[in-house]
């Protein structure tokens, strides 16, 4: 899924063994629930597969301790900020450059819903039913990331915690 503003894209998943692909290019504001039932209808009644079921928070979430994901990432569009507030953590996305410009795209806030004790997390974006993934992690040579949108975003500095 590929968001630039406010126009959302969609999805593409692809079975090679099966030589079936599945591709939907929308601008309807809740793309993820649409593009899954598009995909487990097509998947289902010409190669026999069932997608996996959309991610969704647990019925009571993990305690996490919020202060290791706490800081500044970034990726070349989006600065994000990852903060605790009111005992909930939070992510809030700024687009930059090009796209800021184009779109005048205000920052977003999401609570981020433990999934894991791991460093999963869910978020829900706005005007949309089905839940977006949200990973922390480090590579071999410490540096962290967030990932989500299907990105990574470097953690580059620290924020403090809004209370």
């Amino acid at each position: 899924m590929a968001s630039r503003g406010r126009r959302r894209c969609g999805g593409c998943r692809a079975t090679p063994a099966r030589g079936l692909a599945v591709a939907l290019l929308t601008n309807a504001a809740d793309t993820r629930a649409l593009f899954h039932a598009v995909a487990t209808e097509v998947f289902g009644e010409l190669a026999g597969i069932t997608p996996p079921p959309r991610p969704a928070p647990p019925d009571t979430p993990p305690v996490v301790d919020f202060d290791r994901f706490v800081g500044r990432y970034t990726r070349g569009a989006l600065d994000t900020e990852i903060f605790v507030h009111d005992g909930s953590l939070r992510l809030r996305a700024t687009p930059t450059g090009g796209i800021a410009a184009m779109f005048g795209a205000p920052p977003e806030e999401y609570d981020l819903t433990p999934v894991d004790d791991r460093g999963g997390f869910l978020m829900r974006q706005s005007n949309e039913v089905a839940w977006t993934p949200v990973s922390f992690h480090s590579i071999a040579d410490g540096s962290e990331y967030v990932h989500f949108q299907g990105r990574a975003n470097r953690r580059v500095g620290a924020v403090g915690v809004v209370e």
